[in-house]
């Protein structure tokens, strides 16, 4: 996850958000560098008898500053809802970890013309009575994950605005399909404040040129 926050104190910041099992040593790899750490995921609640959930706190111990909430995989593999959603994000805000929320529409969704929609709804749910002050949000459309057709950067920014809308003048992100070859498009956007980087950050020669 790479990001160029406009609005925030924090600029050009490169955050990797590795597996769990691996974050302990990505900590160990980076050193004092300025690279930040983010979870793919947090339990809503505190550290407990919740067999096999990982709870912010233990994270915040291993030194990571984000937690990516709401990925298209989560709701897509694990049904999580963004009621959910919305609990880890006041969890998260509450123990001091940055949220960074994801939202998107499935490809159904969009050729019927429902992105939009979709995303403010999504907003409306996953925002519910939050300050939106210190979280991060991540447009991702579902069907540009993975699959190597990222959505139109001109397209993107235009859901980024209305995003920024909904939510305030918050940092967006865009994520689905970027790389070493279209991530500058991206950028270039006046409501892309940064990038989601997946399939390209695991792969260094992209990786370098797009944090470069």
């Amino acid at each position: 996850m790479a990001k160029k926050i406009k609005t925030a104190k924090i600029k050009n910041t490169v955050v990797l958000a590795p597996s769990f099992t691996d974050i302990a040593p990505v900590k160990t790899a980076i050193g004092k560098s300025k690279i930040a750490l983010a979870a793919q995921d947090m339990a809503p609640t505190n550290c407990g008898a919740y067999t096999g959930s990982v709870c912010g706190k233990d994270l915040k111990e291993l030194g990571v500053k984000y937690v990516i909430l709401g990925h298209s995989e989560r709701r897509k593999y694990f049904g999580e809802t963004y009621k959910m959603v919305n609990k880890k994000i006041k969890h998260a805000i509450e123990i001091g970890l940055v949220p960074v929320l994801c939202v998107g529409e499935s490809s159904q969704e969009k050729k019927a013309g429902k992105t939009l929609g979709v995303v403010r709804s999504q907003l409306k749910t996953a925002l519910e009575k939050i300050n939106t002050n210190n979280i991060i949000i991540a447009y991702e459309p579902i069907w540009a994950v993975g699959t190597g057709n990222p959505e139109n950067p001109q397209d993107a920014n235009l859901v980024q605005g209305e995003i920024k809308k909904q939510a305030g003048n918050v940092p967006v992100l865009y994520g689905g399909s970027v790389d070493s070859k279209n991530f500058a498009e991206f950028l270039a956007q006046e409501n892309i404040d940064g990038l989601l980087v997946g399939g390209a950050s695991t792969k260094w020669e992209q990786f370098s040129k797009i944090i470069a």
